[in-house]
């Protein structure tokens, strides 16, 4: 191809790229993480304080939950307390011709609520399901046992994000005039 050829069709993905920004940019869209006329998003998100869960994942989804809402300062004002409960559950989900099961499904259950520290309101709820598939395997107790922990921590790892932009959300919705 040659050199006029190629920076044709560099023009042509390029103005399609700008004609869509064009398109979206006239619809109202704006980033969720962008800076806002007074708190951008991820700032409130930073004086979010993760209350302890109880639960066998607990300390992995509090660890995840709280990476994902960025904050890291220590000295950053807690406004907001959010309290996570889950639930888990496993279900069979192939048994084979001689009865015995061999796939299970990890479901995680996250009830999740966005309490204001001043007053103890609850601002947002929300709850997330996530089911995560692991097989059994005879022979080996520690790798089904390791397999099972796993799909646990793939479906924390899922919710916290979830839980993480239904908050998003929330603000988004407070900081709309």
């Amino acid at each position: 191809m040659s050199w006029c050829r190629q920076m044709m069709a560099l023009a042509g993905r390029n103005g399609a790229t700008l004609l869509a920004l064009l398109l979206v940019a006239g619809c109202g869209f704006s980033p969720l993480y962008g800076e806002r006329s007074h708190r951008s998003i991820a700032d409130e998100l930073g004086t979010v304080e993760v209350s302890s869960i109880d639960h066998e994942l607990g300390v992995v989804m509090r660890n995840r939950v709280r990476d994902n809402l960025a904050r890291h300062d220590a000295d950053t004002i807690v406004h907001y307390i959010l309290s996570i409960q889950l639930y888990s559950d496993n279900l069979p989900l192939i048994t084979e011709r001689d009865s015995q099961i061999r796939r299970f499904d990890y479901a995680l259950t996250a009830n999740y609520q966005l309490i204001a520290k001043s007053d103890g309101a609850v601002l947002h709820k929300g709850r997330y399901r996530i089911v995560s598939s692991y097989n059994i395997i005879d022979t080996a107790d520690l790798a089904s046992l390791v397999a099972e922990q796993s799909a646990g921590q793939q479906a924390a790892k899922e919710i916290s994000r979830e839980i993480v932009t239904g908050v998003s959300l929330y603000f988004d919705r407070l900081a709309q005039p």
